[in-house]
């Protein structure tokens, strides 16, 4: 909501369903924000594996790779560091697809609320992103 200039009264009158409406506009935007950083964070990690891939195609196939879990490195094939990397790339890919998803969902909602409040509130009410 906007805020009042100095010496100006508020002469909504709130109700507790409009007010629950407004709590989760609110509540659904943060989440929004956050698949919007999931959702950039896992596109970096799949650039990232597919540069990756693309690199162990260059590899010969007798070359030792080593593959990080966590804080440790384990030395492994070239075929078995591709079947990671491909294993890797779906799961990242699965993740993707469960959050547009959600992020379509949430948009929707969003949406919704919008419509709502501001059928009721007009321009007394901001809802955008800054």
């Amino acid at each position: 909501m906007r805020m009042l200039d100095s010496g100006q009264e508020a002469d909504l009158d709130i109700s507790w369903n409009e007010q629950a409406k407004i709590n989760r506009f609110s509540t659904v935007t943060h989440q929004l924000s956050n698949i919007e950083s999931q959702v950039k964070s896992l596109c970096n990690e799949k650039e990232l594996l597919n540069d990756a891939t693309n690199e162990l195609e260059l590899a010969d196939d007798e070359d030792p790779i080593p593959i990080r879990r966590g804080d440790v490195f384990f030395i492994v094939s070239t075929e078995k560091a591709k079947d990671i990397m491909a294993a890797r790339t779906e799961k990242v890919d699965k993740e993707l697809a469960e959050l547009s998803k959600e992020k379509e969902k949430h948009g929707e909602e969003i949406k919704s609320l919008k419509r709502d409040l501001y059928a009721r509130f007009k321009d007394q009410i901001n809802l955008e992103r800054e």
